[in-house]
């Protein structure tokens, strides 16, 4: 299993950038759960912390699903504000 940490980058973000960061996080995991469930998960949902996981469960899938993280997190304007890491 690979393991994808996308973090909020800034110290103190905005009230609005936490919600946009929180709006692209469900949205990834309503794809995810619809067109990927085999292939990646999102286990810290729920968490309120300014950070989530993303499970990959092979190298093969990475690729798809950071395509699709990163165009979920442009698509919410939240794109320069979050770091993404490969653990």
């Amino acid at each position: 299993m690979k393991i994808i940490r996308v973090a909020l980058s800034e110290l103190e973000p905005s009230r609005e950038t936490v919600i946009l960061f929180d709006d692209a996080k469900e949205e990834l995991f309503g794809k995810l759960l619809r067109e990927f469930p085999e292939q990646a998960e999102i286990p810290d949902l729920d968490d309120s912390t300014r950070q989530f996981h993303i499970h990959v469960s092979a190298t093969r899938h990475l690729g798809t699903v950071t395509t699709l993280l990163r165009r979920m997190l442009k698509h919410h304007h939240v794109a320069e504000q979050v770091t993404i890491e490969r653990l």
